[in-house]
């Protein structure tokens, strides 16, 4: 079964919180499934309201650390040569319906992430490291 969840910097405090995105107006909220108890008269969802830049989707593959991969991480993998590790961004890519890694240092073709998953190591994402995504 698919496993839907986010990611996002929560506007209040910039943590990241994960779970399910809510929209609200014109706010993005995550919710993380807990319910909280309103003083007794019910009960509702606990939510954080995200800045939309920073939200991003798990991908379903786990890195060689059994880290959660997550659309806007980068990840790097020694994909051609054992000496020189390749740095790659991971995003969701519309016309292939897919979560791709794309190397951020060269013109080559996207490909879709579950080819080398098992392979990848997170070394950052683009919210907090766009540094890394420099050419």
């Amino acid at each position: 079964m698919k496993e839907y969840k986010f990611r996002g910097k929560r506007i209040d405090n910039g943590e990241w919180v994960y779970g399910v995105p809510l929209f609200y107006g014109d706010g993005i909220f995550i919710s993380t499934g807990e319910l909280k108890n309103n003083n007794g008269a019910d009960w509702r969802i606990k939510a954080f309201e995200v800045d939309p830049e920073t939200v991003g989707q798990y991908t379903e593959h786990l890195d060689s650390n059994k880290k959660e991969i997550y659309s806007k991480d980068i990840v790097e993998a020694n994909i051609y040569s054992d000496e020189v590790p390749q740095i790659l961004d991971v995003y969701y890519n519309d016309f292939m319906t897919a979560f791709v890694i794309d190397y951020v240092d060269s013109d080559s073709e996207v490909v879709p992430i579950g080819f080398f998953a098992g392979s990848l190591r997170i070394i950052g994402n683009s919210i907090e490291n766009p540094e890394l995504l420099e050419k």
